[in-house]
């Protein structure tokens, strides 16, 4: 049975993979147009990286937030423990 850090660190490693792909999708859409305007079935396509991208940052957030949650705890422990 792997641990919650192993778990997290998989995690972790998941979301970062697929933020960095979203990253260099980004990176070609721009680079793509910087000669001309987009058309409308660019914009949708830059809209939905976008919203990937967002998805991809929300869900760190929400995973460094549940790995802070659980180090204070640790800590709180620790701390009434050591008592």
């Amino acid at each position: 049975m792997e641990s919650r850090f192993t778990a997290f660190l998989k995690q972790r490693n998941g979301i970062f993979a697929e933020a960095a792909a979203t990253q260099e999708a980004l990176d070609q859409w721009y680079k793509a147009r910087i000669n001309r305007e987009p058309d409308f079935s660019d914009l949708t396509k830059l809209e939905g990286l976008l919203a990937a991208r967002r998805r991809n940052l929300e869900l760190l957030m929400k995973l460094d937030g549940d790995v802070l949650s659980q180090l204070v705890a640790f800590r709180t422990c620790a701390r009434g423990c050591a008592s």
